[in-house]
């Protein structure tokens, strides 16, 4: 009844249409593949210019958080350099307003006779002099206070406090205060 023969499938369609036919979908084809390349190519593209500027901004971030550290560094001598300043600046403050007191000794010791010599000497930071001196005879103490006198520029208010003789030896003892220049 039925016999098995194998059917060969026809093709009704011209071989010329076919072709053109053919054609047709195999552009549309093409165009979408190149299209999908290129695609992926341009993303490929990107994410290598993506990794590289990446790279170059962490290198960036390198430079810029070795030079900061540099620069901290350099900040805080710096700032230690400040505080010393500050510090040399003070004091020379302090000293031009109270010198030294070997300044006030040298400025008394430069005026005092030979032959008078320093039993005692109380000097403030503001120049205020006490001193007692010990001089053979009473000329060599009024020498003594002639000179302070004289130089005004030097010292001022030398007052006498009192002049006394020694009861066993020839000697006089002079007490006296004063101002002496900065």
């Amino acid at each position: 009844m039925f016999s098995s023969k194998k059917t060969k499938d026809i093709n009704l369609i011209p071989e010329s249409e076919a072709a053109v036919n053919l054609g047709q979908t195999i552009f549309p084809l093409i165009i979408f593949g190149l299209i999908i390349v290129v695609t992926i190519a341009a993303g490929v593209f990107l994410f290598f210019l993506n990794t590289q500027e990446i790279a170059k901004a962490n290198e960036q971030k390198d430079k810029i958080a070795t030079q900061n550290a540099q620069w901290q560094k350099i900040a805080s001598v710096t700032a230690q350099i400040n505080q010393i300043k500050a510090k040399i600046a003070a004091y020379q403050g302090f000293a031009n307003s109270y010198p030294p007191m070997e300044n006030y000794i040298d400025k008394i010791s430069s005026y005092l006779p030979v032959n008078v010599s320093l039993l005692s000497l109380d000097i403030t930071n503001t120049g205020s002099v006490n001193l007692q001196a010990k001089a053979p005879t009473a000329a060599s103490a009024d020498q003594f206070v002639a000179v302070l006198n004289s130089e005004s520029k030097v010292f001022s208010n030398v007052k006498i406090l009192g002049v006394t003789r020694a009861t066993t030896k020839d000697e006089y003892t002079i007490s006296l205060t004063m101002m002496v220049a900065k």
